[in-house]
């Protein structure tokens, strides 16, 4: 059940003081009796469940709060694991759907999809035939489309959270960091035992390791990196970079990750088709500027691309909203008829600071990526009417345009300084560690803007 707080506010935002809980087979947790504990790891655990009331099998992902120490440590983890619910019922048949969102002795958890097939990681070097990994690879593309063009990156893609459905489809899970905060690692080392944070480490590009260039794992790029790593290692029982095992492994496999120095796969596997090459050469460039930007790049490579979206727009029947998709506001709309100037048709963009003066001021309280003055919004009429959004501001002091400090991203895309680009429905906006979705909405939704979306 999706829980509330006293004063009726979501559970998203409700905390409470948890209290030890260790359930065990044939014990409930609200209506769902525990069948098997699939898992376990330093503060959660999985279980296969029955849901009481008309028997289906699921699975409850319990996060044990009680053993996290500090308050708010606890509330920071509490909203990192409802936004996991939240990204799980994104409508897409390629993801770990999420069905429910509770609490039991102020421990939360969620029940989602029961994938009897376990993950990928247990058919690594086991042969598996190719036309099966290849269409794998094509699930797991496209729940990483339909992930990113909901403003989500998933930040944690190796095969223990690729899932296999009882026919052998691919679905991704664990979106527990999906788009959230600069503290990776802080977060692995919370989670995972010793033992696993080195082959975490393995689908994890340069970016993701170093503290000067967090700003960027927000893009797709950063999936696309760990998806190369994944079917490399799925193709061949190896890391492309090498051997990953102890602290000597460590460093050399970090060093040939910066330095793009990617084993031939055809010393493992010299079966695959070309396109292949391909596809393991771009995925890992140490540049996420040089890699795919998107998984659609891919897709085509494999011969099955999604379609491109409709984004045809009349800008006077319908009227534009941001919508935050990750961030310390998720949910939260923006609705830019409303926020234009009507003389200047500006809409200033940037971290909350009253001498800013924003109008869209972001809550990022975890980082400094977001600039003051980070972005502009124009509104434009005449013979191409529209919203156009350019990076940085209008300087008054300066006399200058001064641009933000880590850029603007319009689908992944860094905006140029000057550069003018045209907003339409579905594109996502990347500031800081923030995404917002841009929405069309009309006056018979504009009441329901957070229910629809």
């Amino acid at each position: 059940m999706e829980t509330n707080s006293p004063d009726g506010s979501s559970g998203k935002d409700f905390y409470e003081i948890p209290f030890a809980c260790n359930p065990e087979k044939g014990d409930t947790i609200d209506q769902y009796r525990i069948e098997k504990r699939l898992g376990e790891g330093a503060f959660g655990s999985v279980f296969k469940v029955a849901d009481q009331r008309n028997g289906q099998i699921k699975a409850l992902k319990l996060l044990n709060l009680f053993k996290i120490p500090y308050e708010e440590e606890r509330k920071g983890i509490l909203q990192r694991f409802r936004m996991e619910y939240d990204t799980g019922k994104i409508a897409s048949e390629y993801l770990v759907h999420s069905w429910d969102f509770g609490k039991t002795c102020g421990n939360p958890y969620i029940v989602m999809d029961f994938c009897a097939g376990g993950d990928i990681r247990a058919v690594i070097g086991k042969n598996t035939p190719y036309e099966t990994v290849r269409r794998w690879a094509h699930e797991v593309l496209m729940g990483l489309n339909d992930l990113h063009s909901n403003g989500k990156v998933h930040r944690d893609l190796k095969p223990d959270n690729v899932l296999l459905t009882t026919d052998q489809r691919a679905r991704l899970t664990d979106f527990g960091i999906s788009g959230h905060k600069s503290m990776r690692m802080t977060r692995r080392n919370i989670f995972n035992k010793p033992t696993e944070i080195f082959g975490t480490i393995a689908y994890m590009p340069p970016e993701q390791l170093n503290p000067t260039d967090m700003h960027v794992t927000v893009l797709p790029t950063i999936d696309i990196f760990a998806f190369g790593t994944m079917f490399y290692e799925v193709f061949s029982g190896h890391f492309p970079f090498g051997s990953l095992e102890t602290d000597a492994d460590l460093a050399n496999y970090n060093r040939n990750v910066k330095e793009g120095r990617i084993i031939d796969i055809k010393k493992y596997n010299c079966r695959l088709p070309s396109e292949w090459d391909t596809i393991f050469n771009k995925s890992l460039q140490p540049s996420y500027k040089n890699r795919f930007q998107s998984t659609n790049e891919i897709l085509s490579l494999l011969g099955k691309p999604v379609e491109n979206r409709n984004i045809s727009f009349n800008f006077y029947t319908h009227t534009l909203s941001l919508l935050i998709m990750q961030g310390e506001e998720y949910g939260r709309p923006y609705h830019l008829s409303d926020l234009c100037n009507d003389e200047e048709g500006v809409i200033k963009i940037g971290r909350a600071d009253p001498d800013a003066r924003n109008i869209v001021e972001i809550k990022e309280e975890t980082t400094t990526y977001i600039s003051r003055q980070h972005s502009t919004i124009e509104k434009t009429s005449g013979n191409s009417p529209g919203y156009y959004i350019l990076d940085g501001q209008w300087n008054n002091a300066m006399r200058q345009w001064k641009p933000s400090l880590n850029g603007t991203f319009i689908n992944a895309e860094k905006l140029n300084t000057g550069e003018r680009r045209m907003l339409c429905p579905d594109d996502i906006i990347t500031i800081g560690d923030v995404t917002l979705k841009v929405v069309k909405n009309d006056s018979r939704r504009r009441n329901n803007l957070n229910a629809d979306y």
